[in-house]
């Protein structure tokens, strides 16, 4: 059997736990439908976003040791707007947008 697979970016996103929730401890992984996303606590009190569909076109990638890491304006904002209609007290900063592309191989 012969196997090939494709190197796909995809975004995912960090956010500052609310203010006084330390979801590191207390949150818990949600798979969010109805907005298309998912979040789960990640190191340092933060919050882990990602989108359950590719929001944007596939963007495939030909060196998976060399492509984009930067956040993209669109794909910070719609992840991160929608993980604030799950947890309105989250605060949105528009100036330390943290995130990253990470490669996943797909058959």
């Amino acid at each position: 059997m012969n196997i090939k697979t494709r190197a796909l970016r995809h975004e995912v996103h960090h956010v500052p736990s609310p203010e006084g929730y330390d979801f590191e401890k207390d949150g818990f992984h949600t798979s969010d439908g109805d907005n298309s996303i998912y979040f789960r606590p990640e190191t340092g009190n933060t919050i882990l976003i990602g989108s359950e569909d590719l929001m944007r076109p596939k963007e495939w990638i030909a060196d998976p040791d060399n492509y984009n890491q930067q956040v993209t304006e669109s794909q910070w904002k719609a992840q991160v707007y929608r993980c604030a209609r799950r947890i309105p007290e989250q605060k949105i900063s528009l100036t330390n947008k943290r995130g990253c592309g990470f490669v996943r191989r797909i058959r």
